[in-house]
């Protein structure tokens, strides 16, 4: 069975969602991290932030961690998203 198929058994549905409320992601690290991403994402690998980072034979059957966020229930109806990453930071401009 493909790794992808091992992590999708234990999805939770977004009772927030459900019950029409609003949802807010609010993160210092990179929203594709492993932490934010429990908020939306389901993988079998904390790694698999992007397309790359899947191991070729798993590529046709797993979306990365990005994707869901974009394109799949609950990410895409996040309604705040807010993301303050500053490792990348240099002078006076700030890499979020």
């Amino acid at each position: 069975m493909p790794q992808c198929e091992l992590s999708k058994r234990h999805r939770n549905n977004n009772v927030s969602a459900i019950l029409g409320k609003s949802t807010g992601l609010v993160t210092t690290t990179r929203v594709t991290h492993a932490t934010p991403a429990a908020m939306y994402s389901h993988s079998a690998s904390r790694y698999w932030e992007s397309d790359g980072k899947i191991p070729k034979e798993d590529r046709a059957e797993c979306k990365d961690i990005a994707r869901q966020l974009v394109e799949d229930d609950p990410g895409r109806n996040i309604n705040v998203s807010r993301v303050a990453n500053f490792s990348n930071s240099e002078g006076n401009h700030i890499a979020i």
